[in-house]
């Protein structure tokens, strides 16, 4: 009982980190995306 719920505490763990890595990708490459937008209006406007 007590190996399969730190077993299962584990891969919680695994899958937060994960997620987590998976959500700063996300985040980064939409500020990257914004970031390149702002440069094109910029570009735009001068």
């Amino acid at each position: 009982m007590r190996k399969s719920k730190s077993m299962s505490l584990n891969a919680g763990s695994k899958l937060k980190s994960s997620l987590r890595k998976f959500y700063v990708r996300i985040v980064n490459s939409s500020l990257q995306s914004n970031y390149q937008l702002k440069l094109k209006v910029t570009e735009f406007k001068q």
